[in-house]
């Protein structure tokens, strides 16, 4: 064989190991690729990971809860916590927000008021938090509340549960625990307009009726106002909007839950 004819073979045989090399090259570049976009999809909500195998994990756009199988559980264990008393849970859909509503029924029986504070956890199947739902409310002495959590949360949970704790009400609020309200019916949507008037002798910034919700004299609901800025005297009127919800009653009762002037003219909205 010729001298010529052995690099001409020679220089065919690098061409093709550089083919061979190159595709090699971008196949694993390839794979690198998927890996990443797997990690992206599986990290876009609220960086949790991807358990579309997981049968016991929920893809929705908001929390549905089965109270009937709530954990419910104290945050802390203290005086003003242990005369909590959570009489009831409901959860209805919210047609109207596209989204779920966790109703807390209670009662505050410290004689003292309290900032009541409840919480539904989120986890993800290995028991790991992964996001929280919270909502507060500063409740009179030895009242009645009603309050709401919008389950709006659009993680992938496998389980939830429910904390509470109340806390001490600072001296710069000054509560008010005998303003009742004058009226209240209900308009062709079943939302109940409730009308009060101001017997304080100071403005109201804040002040929130519970509505009770009954069907045939067994509870089935509840929901709740809120008010500001209302001055001596002066007669307002709020709602209690039960038409965002698929709850059939017939009956309701109007309770005060918190009515209070913060004193701290900087703080004030």
């Amino acid at each position: 064989m010729s001298k010529s004819v052995k690099i001409v073979i020679i220089s065919l045989m690098v061409v093709i190991l550089g083919v061979l090399i190159g595709v090699c090259i971008k196949l694993n570049s390839g794979k690198t690729t998927n890996n990443n976009s797997t990690n992206d999809n599986g990290n876009q909500n609220g960086n949790v990971l991807d358990d579309q195998n997981n049968p016991t994990t929920y893809d929705i756009t908001y929390v549905k809860v089965d109270v009937k199988n709530l954990k419910v559980s104290k945050k802390k264990s203290d005086d003003l916590t242990n005369k909590i008393d959570i009489i009831q849970i409901f959860f209805h859909d919210n047609e109207i927000l596209d989204s779920g509503e966790l109703q807390i029924y209670g009662k505050n029986n410290n004689s003292v008021p309290v900032d009541y504070k409840a919480e539904l956890i989120l986890y993800d199947k290995d028991g790991y938090v992964i996001d929280y739902i919270s909502s507060s409310k500063i409740v009179l002495a030895n009242h009645e509340f009603a309050i709401s959590l919008n389950l709006s949360s659009t993680v992938k949970y496998a389980s939830y549960a429910l904390e509470y704790e109340a806390n001490k009400v600072n001296s710069e609020y000054i509560m008010f625990n005998d303003i009742k309200h004058t009226s209240a019916e209900a308009d062709d949507y079943n939302n109940i307009l409730i009308k009060f008037k101001n017997t304080a002798s100071e403005v109201i910034d804040s002040i929130s009726f519970s509505c009770l919700l009954y069907k045939d004299g067994e509870l089935v609901g509840a929901s709740s106002t809120f008010n500001s800025g209302v001055r001596p005297s002066e007669t307002a009127e709020s709602t209690c909007y039960t038409s965002y919800y698929k709850i059939d009653f017939n009956q309701y009762k109007v309770i005060l839950s918190s009515a209070y002037n913060y004193t701290n003219e900087t703080s004030k909205w």
